[in-house]
């Protein structure tokens, strides 16, 4: 299912392929550069709300976070 990043933005969709408790797995078409530039804006937007720093790798349309 592809949704909207966030609830205000609305600027790019993702499909959410796995999640558990501590890690989510987010697939979009957008490539490489677009994965680099999200795994730094999750990691920001996940520590400001939550307050942890998580663990946020990505790859060419994937990118795993860990809590």
């Amino acid at each position: 299912m592809s949704r909207p990043m966030g609830s205000y933005s609305g600027w790019y969709r993702f499909n959410v392929i796995g999640s558990n408790p501590d890690k989510l797995l987010l697939e979009h078409e957008y490539g490489p550069n677009w994965s680099v530039f999200l795994k730094q804006y999750n990691a920001a937007l996940i520590k400001s709300v939550a307050g942890v720093e998580p663990d946020v790798k990505a790859d060419d349309s994937l990118i795993t976070i860990r809590l």
